[in-house]
């Protein structure tokens, strides 16, 4: 796959280069040398898993650019947008310890908001198509876009021949 670049501009007065690269996940998102970028997080159902993205501890280390090989990044973190906002580090630590479900959630939802109205650094264009095909013999299957896949109701399917 070989880079190319695609220049265009808008009524709006924003000049927008595409630069499109083989390692761009791997290295240049790793190295913070972007401005802009289109990626997809896939997570858990629970938005534990989510937690790494928006953690200031999350933030890893800045991949040098002329490394020889990409696996020597330091991929520990997945907070790619640096965010470092003390209340939504409270919040999700607070998640870890919080037992009940509801209150669980109150804490994720005033993360959100704090991080939607102060951190805004993701927005998000579209959610992560999937697909999912299966025999009509087989009933109750359902798609599942998290990690989890399409397997994660198996206990519902039946049969029929």
């Amino acid at each position: 796959m070989s880079s190319h670049s695609i220049t265009n501009r808008t009524k709006i007065g924003v000049k927008l280069t595409i630069k499109n690269a083989p390692d761009i996940l791997s290295t240049n998102m790793t190295g913070f040398d972007f401005q802009t970028i289109i990626f997809a997080w896939v997570g858990a159902p629970d938005p534990y898993t989510g937690n790494v993205i928006w953690l200031s501890s999350a933030i890893p280390a800045e991949c040098p650019k002329k490394l020889a090989k990409a696996y020597e990044c330091d991929y520990s973190g997945q907070n790619y947008t640096k965010v470092k906002d003390p209340q939504v580090d409270a919040l999700l630590n607070a998640t870890d310890k919080e037992p009940d479900p509801v209150a669980r959630a109150q804490e994720f939802n005033q993360a959100d908001l704090q991080l939607a109205t102060n951190d805004v650094t993701v927005i998000p264009l579209f959610q992560k198509p999937t697909q999912l095909g299966y025999k009509s013999s087989i009933s109750g299957v359902q798609d599942n876009p998290t990690q989890d896949g399409f397997t994660w109701n198996i206990e519902d399917w039946t049969y029929t021949p």
